[in-house]
């Protein structure tokens, strides 16, 4: 990735492959659940009277953090939506936050330099890449080890 995406000299780089065995444990170490993983607005049904909503387009259902289902449906809502939709469904991790900010832009990245041309939305996460992956990285990292010594991540 860093060579398809000119950023070789990016210390990033050298900080994810130093600690690739942490951050990975970090990733198994969350708590797994069924998520929809296409958690978006257009696949949200809710009826006229709007006292009841369900989820539809089931293609993608599996494994997953609860977080990236969050973030997903939260990203295409105002703020006051987004905020309540939040409330109504309940806290998820810091931990699993702190990772996504992490590995959502990377795998983004790695499947936008599988395609034979850079794709426009793939531009953001690199935006992310050369200005501020390296500081969420250092983030993680030091969240996790305060963690270990006791101190407990939390939403």
């Amino acid at each position: 990735m860093a060579r398809a995406t000119a950023t070789e000299d990016l210390l990033v780089w050298q900080m994810v492959e130093d600690n690739f065995e942490e951050l990975v444990a970090l990733i198994a170490g969350l708590p797994r659940t069924l998520t929809h993983n296409d958690f978006y607005w257009a696949n949200l049904v809710v009826t006229r009277d709007r006292t009841a909503a369900m989820m539809v387009d089931y293609d993608l259902l599996g494994q997953g953090y609860a977080y990236v289902d969050v973030r997903n449906f939260c990203s295409s809502l105002e703020l006051e939506a987004a905020a309540a939709f939040r409330n109504s469904y309940g806290a998820t991790s810091e931990a699993e936050k702190l990772v996504d900010r992490v590995a959502a832009p990377l795998v983004t990245l790695h499947e936008a330099c599988a395609r034979s041309t850079f794709p426009a939305w793939a531009k953001g996460s690199r935006r992310i890449l050369t200005t501020e992956l390296k500081q969420r990285v250092e983030d993680l990292l030091v969240s996790t080890r305060k963690s270990l010594e006791g101190n407990s991540i939390r939403a």
